[in-house]
């Protein structure tokens, strides 16, 4: 096999990897297909198109009804400040400008884009699979680990109620998991997945070859910048892997010149200028400062991470310690360093420290299948329908966050999922609002709930409706809560003038108030008595300050 070669996947496998991967993917929908054609909230609720982790897959989607109005700079309309836009999840708004030319809905495109990325994530890793193993039965059982494994955070979550543990709220690191939230997470798996095919075979001993546009370098250069652009955290426990690995090699032969460095600088440095650029965004616009400052992703704790991957954790063990015994070049090196790499750029100080763990079933997923060929079936005489018996608890944190959002629409109580819905009124609302919007300053105050859904369905902005890409979140919130709740007089002005900005630089006024269901839960809205009518839909009415 030459450095070109990752992997030979023969006709039968192609069969087996469709049908397996479409199975996954028909599950993943399942429960939105359900909602969307079925309806069971009934005639009064509205379905607002995200079902699960959906104020971030909201926030997703007003980056594509920017890109629809023809915009490549992304500002956040969740609030309402106006600010100098930027380049920011570029993948959502090329979607968005996507649906200009072909006239169809940013959800349609955002939930048939989330297909394709599934699809091409399950391909990517079955080809890591047939890279590294040759027998079939193999890779399939490292398939099957590696997209369904997870942990026992589900029972966890029925011991506890505490839903605070990876494999219930971290989707980046568990592949499954990752295609019931966005675009980005599945196509970064696919991503880091074909990079790592890619070096495994070009770091395989008597492999001497530098990177060319034939033999994979092309590829894993390309690859890398949309990593850049996809998901950059991804790219910092990979790269310590490819320098270790070259400075090693550099300290036995005693050179510089080798074909891991041309490797690891082929990599590592065409996404620098994206790099770059984000650092330079940050440090010189205020607006991207803010949403910098307020989008952490903490590490977990070790304990949780540790259950988070239950069974696949367990079956890895013995593979691991034969691992660290024989550091062997082919595969158990790479995957070693980069498990170890991902774990220590966890738990080092930072506040995007989860981040780095993208694909962090992936190595255990790799050890796992190891040691199942090589100890567990041989030694312990376990029998594959053992194995197979174990999947479905195995499967029971992702299944659990796949069908969680809908329990409330099962019992008959659509009350509880609020922000998942909304009632069907104000719909209706955001279509007459959005006749009335010229511009993209036009500011809207309204529940956190309704805050929510409205950049996605006009071009408004909310005063509030996301914890990060609103600016001085939490401030906001409390603020909007007091003003439909229990605001005097001298309370109901300065939220409409604008005095609640993260910056005295930023000002806004509010252009237009709603007042319904869901405002209405908040308190006796005293405020509504100092504002103008302007028009009304059933049980939801807009005013003008």
């Amino acid at each position: 096999m030459n450095s070109g070669d990752v992997g030979h996947i023969q006709q039968q496998e192609w069969r087996w990897l469709i049908i397996a991967s479409s199975a996954l993917v028909f599950l993943a929908f399942a429960p939105f297909l359900w909602i969307a054609i079925a309806n069971p909230a009934g005639d009064g609720w509205q379905f607002m198109g995200v079902l699960h982790d959906y104020r971030n897959g909201a926030a997703l989607l007003a980056k594509m009804q920017q890109g629809a109005q023809g915009e490549w700079l992304t500002q956040f309309h969740h609030t309402p400040e106006p600010h100098v836009g930027a380049i920011v999840q570029i993948l959502y708004t090329a979607l968005g400008q996507l649906t200009r030319f072909i006239g169809i809905s940013p959800i349609v495109i955002f939930h048939v884009a989330r297909v394709g990325a599934s699809f091409l994530m399950y391909i990517a890793l079955y080809q890591l699979a047939a890279t590294i193993w040759s027998h079939i039965r193999t890779r399939r059982l490292f398939f099957v680990i590696v997209s369904l494994g997870a942990g026992f955070g589900w029972i966890w979550f029925f011991l506890t109620n505490d839903a605070n543990i990876p494999d219930l709220n971290m989707p980046q690191m568990f592949v499954f998991y990752s295609t019931l939230i966005n675009i980005h997470y599945p196509l970064a798996i696919a991503a880091i997945s074909i990079l790592t095919a890619i070096m495994i075979v070009a770091l395989r001993p008597g492999m001497e070859e530098s990177p060319t546009l034939q033999n994979g370098g092309l590829m894993a250069f390309l690859l890398s910048i949309a990593l850049a652009f996809l998901y950059p955290e991804a790219l910092v426990p990979f790269g310590a892997v490819l320098l270790i690995l070259s400075v090693r090699m550099w300290l036995k032969r005693r050179r510089w010149v080798t074909h891991e460095w041309r490797w690891s600088l082929w990599i590592l440095l065409p996404p620098l200028p994206v790099i770059a650029y984000d650092l330079l965004t940050i440090i010189t616009n205020p607006a991207m400062a803010e949403w910098n400052r307020q989008n952490v992703s903490p590490a977990p704790n070790p304990f949780t991470l540790v259950i988070a991957f239950g069974i696949p954790l367990i079956f890895a063990v013995p593979g691991l310690y034969r691992a660290i015994r024989r550091f062997e070049p082919d595969g158990d090196q790479f995957m070693l360093l980069w498990l170890l790499a991902m774990l220590i750029a966890i738990y080092l100080p930072g506040t995007v420290q989860a981040r780095f763990g993208l694909g962090l079933i992936i190595p255990i997923a790799y050890f796992a299948t190891r040691a199942l060929v090589d100890f567990w079936l041989p030694i312990m005489k376990l029998r594959p329908l053992i194995v197979v018996a174990l999947i479905p608890i195995m499967a029971g944190s992702q299944l659990f966050s796949l069908f969680f959002p809908i329990v409330p629409l099962v019992v008959g109580r659509p009350q509880d999922a609020r922000g998942l819905l909304l009632e069907r009124d104000y719909l209706a609302m955001f279509e007459w609002l959005d006749t009335q919007i010229r511009r993209d300053d036009v500011v809207v105050l309204t529940s956190p709930n309704v805050g929510i859904w409205l950049p996605v369905w006009t071009n408004a902005r909310a005063v509030y409706g996301h914890p990060v890409e609103t600016f001085d979140a939490d401030v906001k919130r409390r603020a909007v809560i007091r003003w439909y709740q229990e605001a005097t007089d001298e309370m109901c002005a300065p939220l409409l003038e604008g005095q609640y900005t993260f910056d005295p630089d930023f000002d806004y006024r509010v252009s237009f108030v709603l007042i319904g269901p869901e405002e209405r839960l908040l308190g006796g809205i005293h405020c509504q008595d100092t504002l103008i009518p302007l028009f009304g839909y059933g049980s939801v009415s807009v005013y003008r300050p």
